[in-house]
């Protein structure tokens, strides 16, 4: 486990993943490491600040009617926006999340630049170093920070 996934989340849906009402983030893509294990989520315009963090329990890639149908409770969108969302996709992705926890004070987008210069917010994916999320949460007292191994840095862009 050397990387962390950081995934941009629109703000509506960062308030389900706190409140518990979503536990499966939607993507179109699926993650090309399959040993991730955490993953940040950093809420979109007008918020700009990463939210939370939270475990990867599993990663779900289905069609997306037989996505919808087995997991939309947990999903936290309304069933037009979902087929919206995948009208041109014949594959569904879902991340299942486990033990959110949010930061004690979100951390603005200009902070984390402040940070890791030349920082901008992943369209997709963005595979973070746990040796970088160290050196950028380390005032956080999250358990997952202190307890991520400090590897070499990598950091790639999907």
């Amino acid at each position: 486990m050397k990387e962390a996934l950081l995934i941009s989340v629109k703000p509506q849906y960062v308030d389900r993943i706190l409140d518990g009402t979503k536990t499966i983030e939607l993507r179109k893509v699926k993650p090309r490491q399959a040993d991730v294990q955490l993953v940040i989520i950093y809420c979109t315009y007008p918020n700009k600040e990463v939210a939370c963090i939270c475990k990867i329990e599993e990663i779900l890639e289905m069609n997306p009617t037989d996505l919808w149908n087995n997991y939309n409770d947990w999903l936290g969108i309304e069933k037009a926006s979902f087929f919206d969302y995948y009208q041109k996709s014949t594959k569904a992705v879902g991340i299942k999340i486990k033990d959110v926890v949010a930061l004690p004070r979100e951390l603005s987008l200009d902070e984390v630049r402040r940070r890791l210069p030349g920082f901008s917010p992943p369209q997709t994916y963005q595979y973070v170093s746990y040796k970088t999320l160290h050196a950028c949460f380390a005032d956080y007292s999250t358990h997952f920070i202190k307890n991520a191994p400090n590897t070499a840095p990598s950091s790639s862009r999907r």
